[in-house]
């Protein structure tokens, strides 16, 4: 029988496991779940090693009772926080949801863009623009320039969690 490590509890994304995540002094040799041989060596995306595991940071929420893959954490090194859940070459910001309809609903992943319009006596208003034309569409430094009012903010932004004051979700809803 190999013994295997398990989360004893639900464990946070964007948070370092602990010891006590994986281990009970209460329960033992029983924190770990006992498989056969031929099972563990069936799954070798498994990690086996606790040391492998603890103060490694989550990619995404873990509910008790769940072996852990190499997949449940981020790249070795990871700061906690929100700052961990921002990929590479991209950058954060923080948004009140409250002020955009539905972005309490996306969850960790979800990419979306952010659109702004301007008020309906801005858009009267004529504005002399100076920019190149590129097929009939007015550009200016490689980039249509909005004429309808309309302008992206943002685009093929991703979702890392939801706050609420100390509160956070990586599921979304709060």
């Amino acid at each position: 029988m190999v013994k295997v490590p398990r989360s004893l509890k639900a464990i946070a994304a964007l948070t370092k496991v602990t010891r006590e995540d994986i281990h009970s002094l209460e329960l033992g040799e029983d924190s770990y779940f006992w498989m056969e041989k031929s099972r563990v060596e069936a799954h070798p995306e498994w990690v086996l090693n606790p040391v492998e595991i603890v103060g490694r940071v989550m990619a995404h929420n873990k509910s008790p009772d769940l072996l852990f893959t190499e997949k449940d954490f981020l790249p070795k090194g990871s700061r906690t926080g929100l700052s961990a859940g921002v990929p590479e070459a991209k950058q954060g910001f923080f948004v009140e949801s409250t002020k955009i309809p539905g972005l309490e609903l996306l969850k960790m992943g979800d990419t979306f863009d952010l659109l702004a319009g301007l008020p309906e006596e801005a858009q009267q208003q004529p504005e002399a623009e100076y920019g190149l034309l590129a097929g009939g569409v007015k550009v200016r430094g490689g980039k249509p320039i909005p004429v309808s009012g309309v302008r992206l903010l943002v685009q093929d932004a991703q979702m890392v969690a939801v706050t609420r004051g100390r509160d956070m979700t990586t599921q979304g809803v709060m």
